[in-house]
């Protein structure tokens, strides 16, 4: 009679165990379709024919300069351009393809974070090169990779053109690649979160960032020469994100106006707030 019970008592429990399991496991695909839903709902909620219109209105507003513009929505990975569609000595920004590269083979185990490279590890050098976008951090890893390791690593990922000697990019490119990282199809999660925590504590942050309200988290990075002035940032609220990156030079060739790129790279970052987070 005792093993009988026995028996009867093990059955309640694994019938009790797999509901639970099954009641469990709709709770996350419940979860999981909410969220699809909310993303589809929230991706249609953009007014692109506003959006457009204000981007276009703003380039040909400053026409002494050429102003190239890409919105990457990381949900649906649709993307928006204006302006100028030609690569651009991408200044800093190149530094990005730099930091991905020796992520990279940290995960193919050929660098390693904790190694010296020139008096510091691997992880210090690419904290100066992204947060202080340390020039001599860049030569210091693009050393260490070789060119022909970065452009392999480039090609791999989609940049089949670039090279690090003349880091020619459009903005659509690191548009692109800023997506692709996000969605973590470029690194582990490790890796991801590290690179993303640099990005969001890189300095410069007098364009793109200072548009960016409270409750809204922004990952950038700014690239500048004397005759230019390029951004890249992702910008994420809740579970809404997108990638906008600005690339501007003078058409002149005299020096660039920082002040008034602030106001341009600001009004634009506005019109993109106001289309995904109406």
């Amino acid at each position: 009679m005792r093993r009988i019970l026995q028996v009867a008592h093990l059955g309640l429990i694994t019938a009790v165990m797999a509901f639970g399991g099954f009641w469990i496991y709709g709770q996350v695909t419940t979860v999981a379709q909410a969220r699809s839903t909310s993303q589809r709902t929230n991706s249609s909620a953009v007014n692109e024919a506003a959006l457009s219109d204000t981007v276009r209105s703003i380039i040909a507003n400053n026409n002494d300069l050429d102003i190239g513009v890409t919105i990457t929505d990381v949900q649906t990975n649709k993307s928006y351009h204006w302006g100028e569609t030609a690569s651009y000595t991408a200044a800093s920004l190149g530094k990005i393809i730099t930091a991905c590269a020796y992520l990279n083979q940290v995960e193919q185990g050929s660098q390693n974070l904790n190694d010296d490279i020139e008096g510091l590890s691997g992880r210090e050098q690419l904290t100066r090169l992204i947060t202080n976008s340390d020039n001599d951090a860049w030569a210091v890893l693009n050393d260490q990779l070789t060119a022909d390791g970065i452009e392999a690593y480039a090609a791999s990922i989609g940049l089949s053109g670039y090279a690090p000697d003349t880091n020619l990019l459009t903005s659509s490119d690191i548009a692109d690649v800023l997506a692709k990282l996000y969605q973590g199809s470029l690194l582990d999660k490790n890796n991801t979160a590290f690179l993303l925590s640099l990005l969001k504590n890189a300095n410069m942050r007098d364009y793109i960032v200072a548009a960016i309200p409270s409750g809204t988290t922004v990952y950038h990075k700014v690239g500048y020469l004397d005759d230019r002035l390029n951004e890249a940032a992702i910008i994420t609220r809740n579970n809404r994100s997108y990638v906008l990156t600005i690339f501007s030079k003078t058409t002149s060739g005299d020096e660039y106006d920082f002040s008034r790129g602030g106001d341009v790279f600001g009004a634009i970052t506005k019109a993109s707030l106001q289309a995904f987070f109406p």
